[in-house]
C-alpha cells in the first residue's frame, strides 16, 4: 500500500487528479522533463533550510543520514530520551509517512515544525497577519497526525519557520477563516480519506486545465483528454469547481453540449432555485458561452466597444518586477 505523505497532500491541493494519474495514469504519456523554476524553488528551499540549520541557536539531534530504516530508529530513540530538537526526523505509522524539518519538545509534547522559503501566511496587510497557507498546514497536520498515534501531541499544535526566519505558530484546531468553518486538520482529515481512495482507485475524477499544467508532466497528457472530451476546462478562466458544478446540474461537461443550452433559462432557473449551478454567476455563464462559440467557430475576438488610445506629448510606462521565491520585490520600473 502506497503510504500517505506530505508531497501527496500537497499534489492534491494543487491538482486533486494527479495523485489518481501518478499511479493509474497512461505512463507512456508521461513527460519527465525538468523544470527550471520548479528547480529554483527546490534549490531556494534547501539553501534556506541549511542556512536556518546552520545559524540554529538550540542543539539538536541530526537524524537525516543513514538508510530509512536506520534514521526511523534514530529519530523513536532520540525521542525516547526527550532530546529538545530533532533534525529531519522520520515518523512512520501504518499508512502515513513523513519527515518533519524539525520535533520541538515544549516539556510535555513533540511540535512539528517545517522549514519554508516563503511567507508562512497569506491574504495579509499592514492590520492583518493573514491566513496560514493550507498546503504547509496539511502537511503539518500529518506530522501531528503522526506523533498523535504516538501519544506525542495532543495540541495539535505546529509551527513554520518562515522566510523572515521566524517562528510562526499553527493551531490546526481553529477554523482556516471567518467564513470557513472547517479547521485545517479537518480540512487535512477529509484530504487524506480522498487521497487514500484515489490510490486505491475506489474512486478517480477527470483532468482540468488549470495554471499547474505548465508545470506538471501530465500536461500534455491532460490537455489531450481535454481535448477528446470537448471538456470545458478548455475554456479560459473555466476551472473544476466550475467545471463539475456544470457537470453535476446539466448533466454535462461539453463545450459543446453548453453552446446547445439557452442561457436566458437557465439564468431564469438561477434566480428561481438558488442551487442550481451554484457559485457561477451571471457574468461568467454568459462570458463561459461566448467563449465556447467562439473557440468552436475559431472566430476573432470581440471587441464590445470601441477605444482610442488619447493623443499625448508623453506616455508614461510602470512595471513591478518581484522575485516570487523570496517574496521580494526588486524593481519599480518606469519608462517615460
Amino acid at each position: 500500500m502506497t503510504p500517505i505523505t506530505p508531497s501527496l497532500l500537497y499534489d492534491y491541493l494543487q491538482c486533486p487528479h494527479k495523485v489518481w494519474r501518478d499511479v493509474h495514469g497512461p505512463g507512456d504519456e508521461f513527460v519527465q522533463d525538468e523544470n527550471p523554476f520548479l528547480k529554483l524553488l527546490w534549490e531556494r528551499g534547501v539553501q534556506h533550510e541549511e542556512n536556518i540549520i546552520d545559524n540554529f541557536e538550540f542543539e539538536f539531534v541530526d537524524c537525516s543520514q543513514g538508510s530509512e530504516e536506520e534514521r526511523i530508529s534514530a529519530t523513536y530513540r532520540a525521542i525516547d530520551e526527550r532530546a529538545e530538537y530533532i533534525y529531519q526526523g522520520v515518523l512512520a505509522h501504518g499508512d502515513l509517512f513523513g519527515i518533519p524539518d524539525l520535533l520541538y519538545f515544549d516539556g510535555n509534547e513533540y511540535i512539528p515544525i517545517e522549514i519554508k522559503s516563503g511567507a508562512a501566511s497569506e491574504g495579509g496587510d499592514d492590520d492583518s497577519a493573514g491566513k496560514p497557507k493550507k498546503e504547509y498546514g496539511v502537511q503539518l497536520a500529518l506530522y501531528a497526525d503522526l506523533l498523535g498515534r504516538k501519544g506525542l501531541n495532543s495540541s495539535r499544535r505546529a509551527m513554520v519557520i518562515d522566510t523572515t526566519g521566524e517562528r510562526i505558530e499553527y493551531d490546526l484546531n481553529a477554523p482556516l477563516g471567518v467564513r470557513t468553518p472547517e479547521t485545517m486538520w479537518e480540512l487535512y482529515q477529509r484530504i487524506r480519506g480522498e487521497v487514500t481512495a484515489l490510490l486505491e482507485n475506489s474512486t478517480r475524477n477527470d483532468p482540468a486545465m488549470c495554471g499547474a499544467c505548465k508545470m506538471c508532466g501530465w500536461g500534455a497528457s491532460c490537455k489531450k483528454w481535454a481535448a477528446e472530451n470537448d471538456d470545458l476546462t478548455q475554456l479560459f478562466y473555466v476551472g473544476r469547481t466550475v467545471r463539475d458544478t456544470i457537470r453535476r446540474d446539466l448533466d454535462s461537461s461539453r463545450i459543446d453540449d453548453l453552446i446547445g443550452q439557452d442561457i436566458g433559462s437557465l439564468l431564469d432557473q438561477k434566480r428561481s432555485d438558488k442551487t442550481f449551478l451554484k457559485g457561477i454567476g451571471e457574468s461568467t455563464l454568459t462570458k463561459m458561452a461566448l467563449r465556447a462559440r467562439l473557440m468552436k467557430d475559431e472566430a476573432q475576438p470581440v471587441i464590445h466597444e470601441r477605444f482610442d488610445f488619447p493623443n499625448v506629448s508623453t506616455e508614461l510606462f510602470f512595471d513591478i518586477e518581484s522575485d516570487p521565491t523570496q517574496d521580494f520585490v526588486y524593481l519599480h520600473g518606469f519608462w517615460v
